[in-house]
């Protein structure tokens, strides 16, 4: 009986045309102040498996897709070089989570950070990587439909780029 039940659920889930999902909680209300002044960064995105790109959604497709967006709204990218010999070694991270189900339905996660190295203020003498701009969003989505996800990622790149432009470049 609780095989039938749960067999049901995730039916249920699948005949949905748009993926459901649960913006993240927002981290601060002045989250945008910690990208001013960053002339450039670099862009890494990951996926957590394997299977999303054998089921239909190509990483590298998705890298090209949100550094043109970027370049496009005036932001520069570095390579790896650059971004290594860079103070605060700024960095944007795409990242997507996902559990694949037996059932046929993916449950994932996107998180869109902006990482740079931070002071704290009760010691300025020390330093540590830190998100300082962050978003993300859960989701359910029918394996078959994995590339759906791909305006989601792409909605939340373009709230990083109005943030970084808000302090950037007015």
């Amino acid at each position: 009986m609780k095989f039938f039940t749960l067999l049901l659920l995730a039916a249920a889930l699948l005949q949905f045309t748009v993926p459901q999902d649960v913006q993240a909680q927002q981290f601060t209300s002045d989250k945008k102040q910690s990208l001013t002044g960053i002339e450039a960064f670099l862009l890494v995105v990951e996926f957590a498996e394997d299977s999303v790109e054998m089921d239909g959604l190509n990483r590298s497709e998705l890298e090209v897709q949100i550094a043109q967006r970027l370049r496009r709204s005036g932001i520069r990218l570095m390579n790896e070089a650059e971004w290594s010999r860079e103070r605060g070694v700024p960095y944007l991270y795409v990242y997507l989570n996902t559990v694949r189900s037996e059932l046929g339905f993916y449950s994932y996660r996107i998180e869109v950070k902006f990482n740079q190295e931070v002071n704290p203020v009760r010691n300025s003498g020390i330093s540590s990587m830190a998100s300082t701009w962050e978003t993300g969003l859960l989701g359910l989505i029918g394996v078959n439909r994995i590339e759906n996800i791909r305006p989601e990622i792409l909605s939340m790149v373009d709230e990083f780029i109005q943030d970084y432009q808000a302090v950037n470049l007015n």
